[in-house]
């Protein structure tokens, strides 16, 4: 029962496998709140219908030392590129690795390849589809074990200042079957709204439910501190649980630099940082 012991400790704060979504520093900053603004690449993880709004290529990498290892290893990493021009919309994927290292154990990971379609309804309202391919890498006896899951999203723009978004994980309810045990991906759903104040400002919130969880709730705010600076902050709260973060942001030509650190009132600092490049 060693390995339970272990998977206990060091993944405590996981209600299930692929419970996180990585993908960039900024929605990490926003603590979530990212389903109304599914921006750039690192919003299709949130939203596919964030593809449909891609203006040009982008290719995005993301790195998150997540609770400081806790002395296992314990990261997630993602690479992102799009768009390409597929079936009247457009296409973009997502490659994400969380995984943690145990010396008498094993390497454990959670690996997901994200393929993306988003195209636009009208003017004002964009949707999309992605399929995420699971694979779950279990050392010891636990086994490994692949799946896939559909994913389902929408965004309104409205009133020129507002967006709204709606997105559906897991609509499928894929389950992974290991020779260690069979366990349902988590289904969730979540709905946002976001608003501009004119250049200088972003509010995003976010509402999350899931069957076996309590409703999540983030709110986010982003300021332009100076031109192609801004600092980001977000609040998460989920039964008892609240989570703070904040974060900053900076580019200059085809590159941007993104870093976010999470707040958990029980667990060591979470560090995030992500890299953009427009080809």
């Amino acid at each position: 029962m060693k390995w339970l012991w272990i998977t206990i400790f060091s993944f405590s704060f996981l209600q299930a496998a692929f419970e996180f979504r990585y993908s960039g520093a900024r929605p990490d900053a926003l603590a979530g709140s990212y389903t109304a603004i599914a921006d750039g690449v690192a919003g299709i993880v949130f939203n596919p219908a964030a593809v449909a709004n891609l203006e040009q290529r982008e290719i995005s990498a993301y790195y998150n030392y997540l609770y400081s290892s806790l002395d296992s290893g314990l990261k997630g990493i993602s690479l992102m590129a799009g768009p390409l021009n597929v079936l009247k919309g457009k296409l973009a994927i997502a490659i994400i690795r969380l995984s943690a290292n145990f010396d008498d154990w094993g390497t454990y990971a959670e690996n997901t390849l994200v393929l993306s379609h988003g195209f636009f309804i009208s003017s004002n309202l964009m949707a999309g589809v992605s399929l995420n391919i699971y694979y779950l890498q279990n050392p010891g006896d636990l086994g490994n074990a692949s799946t896939a899951g559909l994913d389902i999203g929408m965004l309104a723009n409205f009133y020129r200042r507002w967006r709204l978004g709606l997105f559906i994980h897991n609509l499928n309810k894929p389950t992974l079957n290991a020779s260690g045990g069979r366990e349902e991906l988590p289904l969730w759903i979540s709905a946002g709204v976001s608003f501009r104040a004119g250049r200088y400002s972003l509010t995003s919130v976010d509402f999350r439910k899931s069957r076996d969880q309590d409703l999540r709730i983030s709110i986010g705010e982003e300021v332009e501190l100076m031109e192609r600076v801004k600092i980001r902050a977000g609040v998460l709260s989920e039964g008892d649980l609240f989570k703070f973060s904040s974060g900053i942001g900076a580019s200059m030509g085809r590159f941007g630099l993104d870093y976010a650190i999470i707040f958990d009132p029980d667990l060591p600092l979470t560090h995030t940082v992500s890299f953009r490049f427009i080809p």
